[in-house]
């Protein structure tokens, strides 16, 4: 049994995994690829090899099931640049071929399906049946203020990264509370708004092929948390309890992921004061052990049983 596992040396969801994984199956062989490692692709007779480590090499016809966590599996040309452009499109193509091959494999996700676009899974979202707020892409002032007559907004980072580095320290983009007198100028790039919907707990769920484990987070206890429940209150921090979504939510929510394409993704709910289930978003590589360890589920072991073909 060969596993090929691309990830990141800091990913400890992918360390879990693979300690299920041997336990399993003692005689695994598993292969992580981290994002930051050094390792080269080659195309030899009738396969495509990956070298790594200590000079060691496996062939993809020789790999039984495949993992995406996290990256991609890179090719680097060596030697002669004159022609940047010509090898950049040359390497987009190899890559996309080898990670088309590898979703030939038993795998959970694929490179081509992860970085999802948070504007079209909204609208997926509803058409598969799912409550969604209401939703407002806005570049100006005048319509900020029109919007938020009739409602109050929040607004939300809508690219797939919610991070971002500088030199000395990096930072996370929160969901924050729109007041007219935050916007200092008439006009903005693009930006998501939406209604601020009252919540009485939120929810976070993961999706693994049609399986689904929540959690009630119960955000609105602290000051803090109430517009996003990632700005932790560690003096007073969040009760956190295992959940169980109504059937129907449960079916919509597997309607949309097959639409999508993710064979996995954390996905957050509000549930309202009014006992709606409003979806917020789905993540395809969301650190599902913050719901797997507070609730006891051993995800984990669930990845790893798959990857060990055992459904």
């Amino acid at each position: 049994m060969t596993i090929l596992i691309s990830s990141s040396c800091m990913d400890s969801t992918t360390d879990h995994v693979m300690d299920w994984i041997y336990s399993i199956e003692k005689d695994a062989k598993i292969i992580r690829i981290n994002d930051d490692q050094d390792y080269s692709l080659s195309f030899e007779y009738n396969d495509i090899a990956i070298t790594y480590g200590d000079n060691q090499k496996v062939f993809l016809n020789q790999i039984d099931s495949f993992w995406y966590r996290r990256g991609r599996i890179r090719y680097h040309f060596d030697g002669n640049t004159s022609f940047a452009d010509l090898r950049e499109e040359e390497t987009k193509v190899l890559e996309e071929y080898v990670h088309y091959k590898l979703a030939q494999k038993r795998t959970i996700n694929d490179y081509f399906h992860s970085n999802v676009n948070k504007l079209i899974v909204l609208e997926e979202a509803q058409k598969a049946g799912l409550a969604i707020p209401e939703t407002y892409l806005l570049e100006n002032k005048k319509d900020v203020t029109k919007a938020l007559a009739s409602s109050a907004l929040i607004t939300k980072n809508y690219l797939a990264a919610a991070g971002f580095d500088f030199d000395d320290c990096s930072g996370v983009i929160f969901t924050v509370a729109v007041q007219e007198d935050d916007m200092a100028h008439d006009t903005f790039s693009p930006s998501l708004f939406q209604h601020n919907i009252e919540k009485k707990i939120e929810i976070r769920s993961f999706y693994f092929r049609g399986k689904i484990w929540s959690m009630a987070i119960f955000s609105q206890d602290t000051e803090e948390t109430k517009t996003d429940f990632r700005i932790y209150n560690k003096v007073n921090p969040n009760k956190n309890i295992p959940f169980q979504l109504p059937t129907d939510i449960a079916q919509k929510v597997d309607r949309l992921m097959k639409k999508i394409n993710l064979d996995c993704g954390s996905i957050d709910f509000i549930l309202t004061k009014n006992n709606e289930y409003v979806f917020l978003e789905v993540n395809p590589v969301g650190q599902f052990g913050m719901v797997s360890s507070p609730c006891n589920y051993n995800i984990e072991k669930e990845i790893a049983k798959y990857l060990c073909y055992e459904d």
